[in-house]
């Protein structure tokens, strides 16, 4: 019985840790405006790496053409076009990443998720998509394993 009880909570820390681990192996793609993108493949992103990534950017293509740009996106945003702007190049796509990493544009409706972990939203997802549910199942388990545990060598 005892053994039992140990495998199921060995089984049990296995499946929290894999419950709470994050982990995703993926990879960028080319950029083909700028060689030097950042990548930030696993979401959230701290913001502040994510601002300084970007920084060089501006310098890269310019004032001008940046702000020329920038009258593009915010045209696009008021337009509801935005998100069709954003994957339109990879040039408007990183005007996009540069001027969202300065806090002066968020992401589209469609778009919209969580991205940096400073946003609340980013922690809360994880109550909407149900891991609540499978924290307290693994709890609670834990728990009557060990209360049968204590009973039964209380008995003997």
């Amino acid at each position: 019985m005892s053994k039992i009880v140990v495998l199921l909570g060995i089984f049990a820390l296995f499946g929290m840790f894999a419950i709470f681990s994050n982990f995703a192996f993926a990879s960028c793609a080319v950029n083909e405006d700028w060689s030097d993108a950042p990548c930030f493949d696993v979401l959230p992103v701290n913001r502040e790496e994510y601002r300084a990534a970007w920084a060089p950017y501006y310098d890269y293509k310019g004032s001008d053409w940046m702000e020329q740009k920038k009258a593009e996106m915010f045209d696009a945003k008021d337009e509801g076009m935005l998100a069709e702007w954003m994957d339109g190049s990879s040039q408007n796509h990183n005007v996009f990443s540069y001027y969202q990493s300065r806090g002066e544009i968020s992401f589209p409706l469609e778009y919209d998720r969580p991205f940096f972990e400073d946003d609340p939203r980013y922690y809360l997802q994880f109550f909407t998509q149900g891991w609540l549910f499978f924290v307290l199942i693994g709890v609670s388990a834990g728990l009557i394993a060990g209360a049968a545990v204590f009973i039964i060598r209380r008995r003997k």
